[in-house]
């Protein structure tokens, strides 16, 4: 291969490479034939949606300096990096990145919440009062959006047009309080849908909600059971039962019980995400 032919590949790899991202978002969203209010429905349904992800947000609230409270001006007056792990509203971590460490917040079912202070190697576990300051936790986009759309009027909510967020189609909704005394002219949000059929069928039926569908796939979690191959003598050495994906909502747990010869076996449960690189060329 001559190295003009070289140089040549090189160049179309760094061209998809670039346009790749810049093709992703020229495409057109696609929207749904959903209602305002159902949209919020959906919105007031999500709590519980297990999700896991990276958010940056910016605040340009200015609040006066004091010797106490400095996160909190800190929250809404600066950029924000987190990390989130969100199984439910009782289980979650959240992880503000600063550029020397990082500060976790973790919070269980059983209402206690820790936060690990990594430059100051301190870790403090408290449960959560009725009445507390704003956190990390509370500036995650699904908490922001649940809190601003509630208690509101079916007449202060309206669609807006569709956008790609993250590579996702998402519905837009908007928010305009009716209320003289509000501060606040309006609130826009964009809602992942966060639903369809994803059996095989449907996915391959060759109809524009399909493709819709599959561009929304990008990524495939597997789990596997491996088993020894040697049987071990006397008492069972597995569990009457093997759960798969046990950190995801229980709907969509799997479970497989092992017969009384399976479980003189020794069995392991394996759990990897499996990126779909390739699915970001579909049309």
């Amino acid at each position: 291969m001559t190295p003009v032919r070289r140089w040549c590949i090189v160049a179309v790899g760094l061209a998809l490479v670039i346009g790749t991202p810049l093709t992703l978002r020229a495409m057109p969203a696609q929207d749904e034939d959903v209602s305002a209010s159902d949209l919020l429905a959906r919105v007031e349904a999500s709590t519980n949606h297990a999700y896991s992800g990276y958010v940056e947000s910016l605040g340009t609230l200015e609040l006066p300096v004091a010797d106490r409270f400095t996160d909190v001006g800190a929250l809404f007056g600066e950029r924000t990096r987190m990390r989130v792990w969100w199984q439910s509203a009782d289980e979650w971590r959240v992880d503000k990145v600063l550029a020397t460490g990082e500060t976790d917040l973790f919070h269980t079912d059983w209402g206690y919440t820790t936060t690990w202070d990594y430059e100051k190697n301190e870790v403090t576990q408290y449960r959560d009062p009725s009445i507390r300051l704003p956190r990390t936790s509370d500036l995650l986009p699904p908490e922001v959006v649940r809190r601003l759309l509630s208690d509101v009027r079916g007449d202060e909510l309206t669609r807006l047009a569709p956008r790609r967020v993250a590579g996702r189609d998402a519905l837009g909704l908007r928010l305009s309080p009716a209320a003289p005394q509000s501060s606040i002219d309006h609130v826009d949000a964009w809602v992942d849908p966060g639903t369809g059929d994803y059996t095989i069928a449907s996915l391959l039926d060759g109809s524009s909600a399909a493709g819709t569908r599959l561009r929304g796939i990008l990524a495939i979690r597997v789990a596997m059971i491996l088993r020894t191959s040697l049987s071990e003598r006397g008492d069972p050495v597995a569990p009457p039962t093997l759960t798969l994906f046990e950190d995801m909502d229980p709907a969509l747990q799997q479970t497989r019980t092992l017969a009384a010869a399976e479980r003189q076996f020794r069995h392991r449960v394996v759990e990897t995400t499996i990126p779909l690189r390739n699915i970001l060329m579909l049309p």
